[in-house]
């Protein structure tokens, strides 16, 4: 443990060229350091299903007061690439996967037993198909959290919020269209926090209910002084949100072609109803791409 190097990332204790570090300790927020909060949480989620990655010295982020206090004092930092391998999305998937195999082996147990016990055959036809899922799994709850923020439904497109722009966007949008049900989500705290998810659809039916409700201004800027996404913006996020995701589901980072990129690009702007004159630029669309994804290496 002596050999530890806080000054590094801790999850690979290494100085990558061209990669910053992220310390929850500089944050600007109100509530700074509330990154080793989660950080200690996707710990210990992770140990309980037996799922913790290999390779991370886990022992030497506590030092007997715990994770979240050891890493406060240490003012610990990681990569934000790194810090992907506890990622809450996949902690709520493999806790899904684990929660099913339990359940397929209570089921087949069950039908063992009754295929032994020839007596209690026809009162087993007759009782009531029982649920799936076993009163005893732990953090049932965390079901729940893969559905849409926006429409309370699950799908296979649901993007992950991931910056607080969003989460101000949202709310800002949201007390402009006065939607109660979702003013009353948004309380239980800021959607990075919560791990909220959505369908692009959905958040681009807020953002447009909000463009009309506008009493004044153009077509960009609601009453409230909103900047609304336009199509472009929109476009661009949902690329973004695919690369997250990809490299949060990933244990390695993730390689995209430039081109695949620029050509789904390209689709979701004609989905949303913008006519291209001329062939994209590819080079400006990957400037873009690193400015807003930092940790992308540019080896295009």
């Amino acid at each position: 443990m002596s050999s530890f190097d806080w000054s590094k990332c801790i999850f690979c204790q290494r100085e990558i060229a061209k990669v910053r570090t992220v310390c929850p300790s500089d944050s600007k927020r109100t509530d700074v350091g509330c990154g080793y909060a989660s950080l200690a949480t996707a710990v210990r989620g992770f140990s309980e299903i037996g799922e913790l990655p290999s390779g991370i010295n886990v022992e030497a982020w506590d030092e007997g007061d715990g994770i979240e206090a050891t890493c406060r004092r240490r003012r610990a930092c990681w990569h934000a690439s790194c810090r992907q391998v506890l990622h809450g999305t996949k902690l709520d998937r493999l806790r899904l996967r684990a929660q099913v195999q339990v359940v397929s082996a209570v089921d087949i147990d069950s039908t063992q037993k009754a295929s032994e016990t020839s007596i209690y055959c026809d009162v087993l036809c007759k009782l009531p198909r029982l649920t799936r899922r076993p009163s005893f799994v732990p953090n049932v709850k965390h079901v729940d959290t893969l559905t849409c923020f926006f429409c309370d439904k699950p799908g296979d497109d649901l993007r992950q919020v991931m910056t607080f722009q969003l989460d101000q966007r949202v709310r800002k949008c949201t007390s402009v269209t006065g939607d109660s049900e979702l003013l009353g989500k948004l309380v239980a705290g800021d959607m990075i926090a919560t791990e909220a998810k959505y369908h692009p659809g959905c958040l681009l039916s807020l953002y447009r209910r909000a463009s009309l409700m506008q009493s004044s201004g153009s077509e960009d800027t609601d009453a409230s002084g909103i900047t609304v996404p336009n199509s472009e913006s929109l476009a661009l996020a949902v690329v973004i949100a695919y690369i997250e995701d990809t490299n949060c589901n990933g244990e390695t980072p993730s390689v995209f072609k430039l081109s695949e990129l620029g050509n789904f690009y390209t689709e979701l702007l004609q989905k949303h109803g913008v006519n291209l004159h001329a062939k994209l630029n590819i080079s400006r669309f990957k400037d873009r791409l690193l400015a807003a994804c930092p940790d992308c290496c540019s080896t295009w």
